[in-house]
């Protein structure tokens, strides 16, 4: 999933890698087996753990090959000089 050139947005999703570039004041609760890549410059972001579980999303994950016990929501890679105000929370 890329996000980019986004501004005071919410974002939940499910991927298997989500690379965020150019984007303000946002959150992204974020379900990822791979380390969220930020790129370009990012201003005042939270990056938070998915938070919407239901029956229906747990069927779907085998399928996407989605291992939700391997989350790596919090381990955000910077590819970027001009990035600061990125947060974690959860």
């Amino acid at each position: 999933v890329t996000v980019e050139n986004c501004e005071r947005v919410k974002i939940i999703v499910g991927c298997r890698r989500v690379r965020i570039a150019n984007s303000v004041d946002s959150t992204m609760h974020l379900l990822t087996v791979r380390q969220p890549l930020l790129l370009g410059e990012n201003h005042d972001l939270v990056l938070a753990p998915f938070n919407a579980l239901s029956s229906d999303c747990l069927r779907w994950w085998p399928m996407f090959r989605i291992d939700r016990t391997k989350n790596r929501w919090c381990e955000p890679l910077s590819l970027a000089k001009g990035s600061y105000g990125v947060g974690l929370s959860g």
